[in-house]
């Protein structure tokens, strides 16, 4: 949603790339999504970067994160996977841990009885304006990253949550 949200507010549109994800341009900076199993989101990641000669530290990884509180944001320029299984597959792929990510927070009150469900499910009427100001504030870190940097955005958005 964030990268949509992202893509949106560039003006662009994600369309189907020259491989599992889909791509949108715009100021220099591109937006992938992977379409593959998040498990799976490692190859078509690092196959792009490959490709056009990214550094992985000139990447900018965004997932979800159910061991964050929802809404609570989390950048780091590097680091372990956490046991975030695409976060995992990229990490392998790419080769390296040192790829700047961005945890969106989707802890409820509840634990769920299936994780898989839980991230997968439509998300409840009575909490789509909640997860609109979070993909919001979540796109805003993103930019931040872009314009003023990881460590810059780390200060301003680390430990924010919308409640």
């Amino acid at each position: 949603m964030v990268v949509r949200e992202l893509a949106r507010r560039q003006g662009v549109e994600l369309k189907v790339g020259r491989g599992a994800y889909l791509l949108a341009e715009a100021g220099g900076v591109a937006m992938m999504l992977p379409t593959t199993y998040m498990n799976l989101s490692g190859e078509p990641v690092a196959r792009w970067l490959r490709y056009h000669k990214v550094e992985p530290s000139q990447a900018l990884i965004l997932l979800d994160d159910h061991d964050l509180p929802v809404g609570r944001l989390r950048i780091r320029e590097s680091g372990s996977a956490g046991g975030h299984r695409g976060l995992e597959s990229i990490i392998r792929c790419i080769g390296t841990d040192a790829v700047p990510r961005l945890r969106v927070g989707i802890r409820g009150d509840e634990p769920p009885a299936e994780l898989a469900n839980y991230v997968l499910d439509q998300i409840p009427k009575s909490k789509q304006g909640l997860v609109e100001l979070i993909v919001e504030r979540a796109a805003d870190a993103v930019s931040a990253c872009i314009t003023s940097g990881v460590l810059t955005a780390m200060n301003e958005y680390n430990g924010l949550s919308i409640e």
